[in-house]
């Protein structure tokens, strides 16, 4: 009865040992596979340290557009210099802002290819410093254009509306607009004060319709007198003559044009039945707390034989002035 315990004895201690083993078997294979990956660690930090580094690059012939383009560029923006006016002012204006959009993709573009040089590196900075100056060029460029179109539009308006108050006024007044003499009718159609050219400074313009009403004679114009030129000088013109504009209080007006001009020695003249419209320009508006003002326009200045006067109400000028 005694072997079989002794048997089983054995068998325990075999099973003990077998389970002690386990674990350390288990530690010795967690530890040398730790060592194996601490050292593939080591391994590829050193690979790491060993490789030979890569910098980029941006030396000033990796840019494929120079300092120069961009100036280039810019001075191209700045001659974008559209003369905006008359009835196309809208499609001038639209052409030069495209002209504008159009240096601007081209400034992106360069940018662009520049990749990651772009400023970066000393002349990857100056590259980038002349591309934002080109960028400020435009800018300010499309905002000069859109400001001009503004105030022409604005202009403009304050035209079509001063044109239609004074042919309203007009309908009812023209016993002061008109004058028959010395073979010679002249008729007021417009007068306007408004800036020339967007300037700041108040003008004042009458379109004076003259129409030769004899059947027989060609009426000679003169308006105008040469100045200068003496002793062989090249330094002269001409100046406006003829036509006189003063207000109420005795203030007079500077005349600055008369457009056509005739200096009376020109080959032709105005024919019978035939109509120059004058357009007669002073320096200033009249004074809007005046009665009225006095146009005189002198024998021979559109032709006519003899001299003219107007006395024309201020509310002509000012319509807000109307009773």
């Amino acid at each position: 009865m005694m072997k079989p315990k002794r048997r089983l004895n054995i068998r325990r201690t075999h099973l003990a040992t077998l389970l002690l083993r386990i674990p350390l078997l288990c530690l010795a294979a967690i530890f040398t596979s730790g060592c194996i990956n601490n050292q593939q660690v080591r391994d590829d930090d050193a690979s790491l340290l060993n490789s030979p580094t890569t910098e980029l690059d941006c030396s000033k012939y990796k840019h494929p557009y120079s300092l120069r383009d961009y100036t280039i560029l810019g001075v191209r923006v700045v001659q974008i210099n559209p003369f905006i006016y008359g009835a196309k002012a809208q499609q001038i204006a639209d052409t030069a802002i495209e002209k504008a959009n159009s240096l601007d993709r081209q400034a992106e573009a360069w940018k662009a290819k520049s990749g990651a040089c772009f400023g970066k590196g000393e002349y990857g900075k100056q590259i980038a410093d002349k591309y934002y100056w080109v960028k400020e060029k435009i800018y300010k460029k499309k905002a000069e254009i859109e400001e001009k179109l503004a105030k022409l539009i604005a202009r403009n308006k304050a035209l079509e509306a001063e044109k239609n108050n004074f042919d309203n006024w007009r309908k009812n007044n023209k016993g002061y607009l008109a004058r028959n003499v010395g073979g010679m009718k002249l008729e007021i159609i417009w007068i306007s004060m408004r800036d020339i050219l967007n300037q700041p400074a108040m003008n004042t313009e009458f379109h004076i319709e003259a129409t030769n009403n004899t059947n027989s004679e060609i009426l000679m114009p003169r308006n105008s007198r040469v100045w200068g030129y003496e002793n062989g000088s090249d330094v002269g013109g001409q100046l406006p003559i003829g036509v006189s504009l003063t207000d109420s209080f005795g203030n007079k007006y500077k005349l600055t044009s008369i457009t056509p001009s005739f200096l009376g020695s020109e080959a032709k003249g105005i024919r019978p039945e035939q109509t120059v419209t004058f357009k007669v320009r002073f320096g200033d508006a009249p004074l809007k707390s005046a009665k009225a003002v006095r146009l005189v326009i002198d024998s021979a200045a559109f032709g006519q034989k003899a001299s003219a006067a107007f006395e024309i109400p201020i509310e002509a000028f000012y319509y807000d002035s109307q009773k």
